[in-house]
């Protein structure tokens, strides 16, 4: 088992369009209709999704003991300074992410993590996957190392409950791939045809060249052929999905060597397998 880290995102932007697709929501409500913290913002979900709210959270998980509840790390994030008007500039941010989960326990009166495993994990088949406390052990973890040597409990950054949207998913190769082979045949056992193909249009260009955010994935044009693709890297691990909506296939790399030079690995597997370059 792997930590994903910002594959979780994805997860969480299935979940938002789910409600969307029940018209509980909509994309461009503002999130002050959800959470009061943030009566005075003008930002959306939409604005979350693509990374283009103005926030940048620099606050990371903290410790078990010391862990911030949902609400006063809610509060933190509605008094920070947005750094550009919403919706004109791109800026990764987790927090936004983090935002859009707690929209999804709000609108749909679960905790985060129970409506993902009901709606998407079980749904998909992905019945080794969740999310951990750090309370609690997971089975056949894989073992994290950084730049070369093996991390002790100590030196992980934490299952912090309120950064499971952006961050928290652990999961397998196994896993992910029934889930990704849902997702590109677009199979409705989580959206319908249509939320998977809106997922994937550009919406808002990113500062990583040609690359433009979706709703939620990142996406790009390549020999012709679409691609839609999301790293994540959090210390000790590393992971990447690079998939190709138009031929159905993909690839899922999940690292516990945090150095892993995973788009170098997936260059050459894809350019092996299509004797075309990717990137």
């Amino acid at each position: 088992m792997f930590r994903t880290a910002s594959l979780s995102k994805i997860f969480t932007a299935q979940a938002i369009m789910q409600l969307v697709e029940r018209e509980e929501i909509s994309l461009d409500d503002k999130v002050a209709q959800y959470l009061p913290q943030f009566d005075d913002s003008p930002i959306t979900i939409r604005h979350l999704l693509t990374h283009s709210s103005g926030l940048s959270d620099q606050v990371g998980p903290l410790p078990i003991d010391k862990m911030r509840s949902l609400k006063s790390y809610l509060s933190h994030l509605s008094e920070q300074a947005v750094n550009v008007k919403p919706g004109n500039s791109f800026e990764y941010s987790d927090g936004g992410f983090n935002i859009l989960g707690a929209i999804v326990s709000v609108v749909s009166d679960m905790r985060f993590e129970d409506y993902i495993t009901k709606n998407i994990l079980l749904p998909t088949d992905m019945r080794h996957s969740g999310y951990f406390d750090g309370k609690q052990g997971i089975k056949a973890e894989a073992l994290p190392t950084y730049e070369g040597e093996f991390l002790n409990k100590d030196q992980l950054r934490p299952y912090d409950v309120a950064f499971y949207p952006s961050e928290g998913l652990v999961s397998n190769v196994a896993d992910l791939s029934r889930w990704l082979v849902s997702t590109l045949t677009l199979s409705e056992k989580v959206l319908t045809k249509d939320s998977y193909r809106s997922m994937l249009q550009p919406q808002l260009k990113t500062t990583w060249g040609e690359i433009y955010m979706g709703l939620g994935w990142q996406v790009y044009e390549k020999n012709g052929q679409s691609v839609a693709r999301h790293p994540g890297s959090i210390r000790g691990y590393k992971a990447l999905i690079i998939s190709f909506p138009e031929s159905q296939d993909a690839m899922i790399l999940l690292s516990n060597a945090h150095e892993t030079p995973r788009w170098d690995i997936a260059r050459v597997i894809r350019e092996i397998l299509t004797e075309q370059k990717v990137w």
